[in-house]
């Protein structure tokens, strides 16, 4: 199908993108990508995204300014495998929404988010989600997308120098950060007691049956959870073409059953969680950051940063575990047709159902 609007003297047209297209797509994310980093690892993130996700190829929708002829936008959907209310569907996940610099008036962003809307139950997908940046987020309610929670980040301190040194001579802050760092670490400790860790904690275990194991084990505890096979994690996270995550678990002191993953990224000496599974509910989730953040403690990190999106119960262990809550947010969506049955849209609507971390969030 293509859709067809005219915004005062331009005309553009929105369509799913062809083979003939990829030069220009390519062209154009090289140019509009706010990560620039994607411009050097095209070709190879075109074979990650497109060609080899375990749910299936992306689709991608491009909008065309028809007295040129040039490709000034465009949105993908990429396929993931999702269980909600015990039962299995494939949603799709809005990803690449992009839009040349001259052409950022509203008709080109809403003609290609709705191609996407209008076609998504043909490409086999049962619902849509994604999570706009700042400058997309106004779109999306004009499309019947319904905000379904805003993200939260949470930051836990694990050493105190840089902080210190914002309102301390630095001479002072060198002195007392040791002070402060041990006071940390063994409040960290006081809270292990309560919460009998699950095993020996592990670096670097490359996601493999016991992750399947595991995702078998805790695939009911939350309503809607996305699929976390060892297939998924392998292609998400350590095939991922931009960013470098490294494995963290908590396991069997044999190397067999693994109670718990922390899947997480470093930057500027801070620690990035993008995705985290535990089995033993709440408790577990608690058991396992906690021994994280020992670890990267032990590593000589500054910080350990959660962004969440879900059920806001989870606050409370995160201010358990003394994670501070800081401003900024963005809004995680949903768009769930009518043709689809009523208990799929009110679980999908309702932000208790959901668990989700940067690696969900975003691509």
């Amino acid at each position: 199908a293509v859709l067809r609007r005219q915004e005062g003297i331009m005309t553009y047209q929105a369509f799913a993108a062809r083979a003939e297209h990829r030069e220009s797509l390519e062209r154009l994310w090289t140019q509009a990508m706010s990560d620039r980093r994607i411009a050097l690892v095209r070709d190879r993130r075109w074979s990650w995204l497109y060609e080899r996700n375990p749910a299936g190829p992306a689709y991608t929708y491009v909008v065309q300014h028809v007295e040129s002829g040039q490709i000034v936008g465009s949105a993908s959907v990429y396929p993931r495998d999702i269980v909600v209310g015990g039962q299995s569907y494939k949603a799709g996940v809005l990803a690449d929404f992009v839009t040349h610099k001259a052409h950022r008036v509203a008709g080109p962003a809403v003609m290609v988010q709705r191609a996407i809307m209008e076609e998504h139950r043909q490409r086999g997908l049962d619902f849509l989600f994604g999570y706009p940046n700042k400058g997309a987020a106004p779109i999306f309610p004009r499309l019947r997308f319904k905000t379904v929670c805003e993200s939260s980040l949470w930051v836990k301190p694990l050493r105190t120098a840089r902080k210190l040194s914002l309102f301390l001579h630095p001479a002072l802050a060198i002195g007392l950060a040791p002070f402060a760092n041990a006071v940390l670490a063994t409040n960290d400790l006081r809270l292990m007691v309560s919460r009998r860790p699950m095993g020996a904690a592990v670096m670097g275990h490359v996601p493999d049956q016991a992750f399947d194991d595991l995702w078998e084990r805790c695939r009911g505890q939350v309503p809607i959870f996305g699929v976390r096979t060892s297939a998924f994690l392998r292609w998400r996270y350590i095939e991922h073409t931009t960013e470098r995550y490294k494995v963290f678990t908590v396991q069997r002191r044999d190397g067999g059953r693994v109670y718990g993953y922390v899947i997480f990224s470093i930057r500027e000496n801070r620690v990035y969680v993008a995705d985290m599974l535990a089995e033993g509910g709440v408790r577990g989730a608690e058991s396992l950051l906690l021994a994280f953040c020992r670890a990267m403690r032990r590593r000589g990190h500054e910080s350990v940063c959660i962004n969440y999106a879900g059920d806001e119960r989870f606050f409370a262990s995160l201010r358990a575990l003394q994670f501070l809550r800081r401003v900024g947010a963005r809004k995680l969506i949903a768009f769930v047709a009518q043709d689809q049955p009523e208990a799929l849209r009110n679980l999908v609507y309702d932000h208790s159902g959901w668990f989700m971390h940067d690696g969900e969030l975003d691509i």
